[in-house]
């Protein structure tokens, strides 16, 4: 029965992936008016109409969360590096994907049209916010590294060892980001700011776009937590088992000598 699960879940995981790109498509063909002027839109357009993709876009939406859902309730049915490497594959592929198209359709659509800009009290905000967390992070760079390279220095050294650690699985994922990517995010927040929807649109479509490649490797990360509980309470089964097969042989080996004597 373990078998079939798993056979299962290998073809939902399959299924997932193409899935997971229709909806990233489908998000960005929404998201993006600009993107159905492209070449890439056009051609799209001669073999399905707007309200085609509008329902193909839904039936991805619930049928990707559908197998979701399953694939995380029968999870244990596959190896955890098997089932990670499926994780790590959707989730990059869908990043990937949104940040490639919308990229494409910035270069191709010509002309992008930009309405009036109208810089008002909450977008000032934002930008001074966004200014003066620049300017922190930069003035406290070295510092802030080391302190984030030696969280994740510890989690990644109970991560190799097999140990469960106390750390919290979002919080490291969320400093990663800060590590690699949180000076470009305020950018092009600012960016957002500082233009109208019609081009801040490109960039928030990318920002959502690289939450998938986090979501991914947080969900990893606690799959490979769930493997290190279960192997070391099985380590735990295993030494009880021992003490009380000795405890069991120290208490034959008296009775033999009360008997004896």
């Amino acid at each position: 029965m373990k078998g079939v699960k798993s056979i299962l879940l290998l073809i939902a995981h399959i299924i997932t992936i193409p899935l997971g790109m229709l909806l990233v498509g489908g998000v960005v063909w929404f998201s993006l008016p600009e993107f159905a002027n492209t070449i890439m839109g056009k051609q799209v357009l001669t073999i399905l109409n707007p309200t085609t993709i509008f329902w193909i876009t839904l039936a991805s939406a619930i049928l990707f969360v559908i197998l979701f859902i399953i694939e995380r309730i029968f999870s244990r049915c596959l190896p955890t590096r098997l089932e990670n490497f499926f994780v790590h594959l959707n989730s990059w592929t869908m990043g990937l994907l949104g940040i490639s198209l919308v990229i494409a359709t910035f270069i191709l659509a010509n002309p992008l049209v930009s309405e009036g800009i109208t810089i008002a009290n909450a977008r000032k905000i934002g930008i001074g916010v966004c200014l003066t967390l620049l300017t922190l992070f930069h003035l406290f760079s070295s510092k802030i590294s080391k302190l984030i390279n030696r969280r994740l220095q510890a989690y990644e050294t109970a991560k190799e060892i097999g140990a469960v650690g106390r750390s919290s699985i979002i919080f490291i994922n969320i400093l990663k980001v800060i590590e690699l990517l949180f000076p470009e995010m305020l950018v092009l927040l600012i960016i957002c700011f500082c233009t109208s929807w019609n081009v801040a649109s490109y960039f928030i479509v990318i920002l959502v776009s690289c939450v998938f490649p986090l979501v991914g490797n947080i969900e990893a990360d606690i799959n490979l937590r769930k493997q290190a509980k279960i192997d070391k309470e099985k380590e735990q089964e295993k030494l009880a088992d021992m003490v009380a097969e000795k405890m069991q042989q120290s208490n034959n080996q008296t009775n033999t000598q009360v008997t004896i004597g």
